[in-house]
């Protein structure tokens, strides 16, 4: 399936499944591509329990290390860990069913009315018709390489290439830039580009900047505005990152609803590698839970993989940086005088990072003009290390 390692190269394209019925635990589609719909392809599972076939299935023998041309029949049991309670998928030629309970990636939440026409995708209102899961679920975009190629009927297209899509500007990196509490990604644009802060407008030439904004609007009790008065009045543009309520709370479980804002602001908006994360405050604070979920191998976005180099403005000491992201650079700026990240604790978090760079500047929690040489410096040390980028 889309979202699991392809391992013979007949893997079903979860992104190019046509909904004709969907009754949320279960899809029924059209699958049209040829000559990869020839055939029959299925798995079950229950809890550790997985079996899976393949039958009369056309591979190019570019494809595979076998060289095969033909899978005749094919089958496997094996004892897995758990993702779900239960799961059938079954594609015969241009017909593909799959139920799952729960939901699991290859069987996202769909609910259609009519035949074909979609009323809720992953438990949210989305009116479409005749749309692929694909163009419904954006994180179905994730493709197995090898599959990919022999539908294409093209050349062989790398794993590598296939994960972190095509860059639309070959000689800038892409920067996901995180907001912090009680902003949008309308406000951080708005202060990186002003005059104060010139972040993005100096480092315009070598970086793609992408602002994405949270999922849960700002309760007007919680006590940041208590805190921090000048961060009010309350408002639908004021925004966490963790869906909390009036208190702060920073839980793993409380991130999902980022995780799906993420997911499709990357795949509609960059549709493409991500090189750096950059997070203010509560941004930094995302940014670490974000490299500690993609790199911890808990959240699967290919694009996110690519990530090299993480900025952080104002980081929190919480969630902690895993070891598992300890090989990404890094680089961590903090004012001196900053009331809510404090000096030893931004030190703390940088290092856990194995290769990172610290710039403490003369003032509090916004960030200066000053701040533009070490993160232009920074941005060149990540694009000097991708190839084909090379340097300034």
């Amino acid at each position: 399936m889309a979202n699991r390692k392809n391992t013979d190269g007949t893997e079903v394209l979860l992104k190019d499944l046509r909904v004709c019925a969907g009754f949320c635990c279960g899809i029924c589609s059209f699958y049209g591509n040829f000559p990869a719909a020839l055939g029959c392809k299925g798995e079950t599972m229950c809890l550790c329990i997985e079996c899976s076939q393949t039958c009369c299935k056309c591979l190019s023998p570019e494809s595979n290390a076998e060289k095969k041309l033909l899978v005749c029949q094919s089958s496997e049991c094996n004892i897995i860990e758990p993702r779900t309670c239960c799961l059938v998928q079954e594609q015969i030629c241009c017909f593909d069913g799959r139920v799952a309970l729960p939901c699991v990636d290859e069987v996202p939440c769909i609910c259609t009315v009519l035949p074909g026409c979609t009323l809720c995708v992953d438990k949210q209102m989305k009116i479409a018709c005749c749309q692929t899961v694909g163009q419904l679920v954006p994180r179905a975009q994730k493709v197995a390489p090898e599959q990919e190629s022999m539908s294409a009927n093209t050349q062989i297209v790398t794993p590598a290439s296939v994960s972190c899509g095509v860059r639309r500007d070959p000689k800038k990196l892409n920067i996901l830039c995180l907001h912090g509490t009680t902003m949008s990604g309308k406000s951080m644009q708005g202060m990186m580009r002003s005059k104060q802060c010139a972040v993005e407008t100096d480092c315009s030439d070598i970086a793609n900047f992408y602002y994405p904004t949270g999922p849960c609007v700002v309760s007007p009790n919680h006590e940041i505005f208590k805190q921090a008065p000048e961060a009010g009045p309350p408002g639908p543009d004021k925004r966490h990152w963790w869906t909390m309520k009036d208190k702060w709370d920073f839980s793993e479980a409380l991130f999902a609803d980022a995780r799906k804002v993420l997911d499709e602001f990357i795949a509609n908006e960059i549709g493409g590698p991500v090189d750096i994360v950059l997070g203010y405050s509560q941004g930094a604070a995302a940014t670490t839970q974000v490299l500690n979920e993609v790199f911890g191998g808990k959240w699967r976005n290919e694009n996110l993989k690519c990530v090299k180099g993480a900025i952080f403005f104002g980081c929190p000491t919480h969630p902690r940086p895993s070891k598992s992201i300890g090989g990404v650079k890094s680089l961590h700026c903090n004012g001196n005088k900053d009331p809510l990240t404090k000096l030893d604790g931004a030190r703390e978090h940088a290092r856990c990072f194995t290769d990172s760079t610290f710039f403490e500047f003369d003032g509090g929690h916004e960030v200066k003009k000053q701040n533009v040489a070490p993160v232009r410096k920074f941005i060149l040390s990540v694009r000097a290390e991708i190839p084909g980028m090379g340097t300034e």
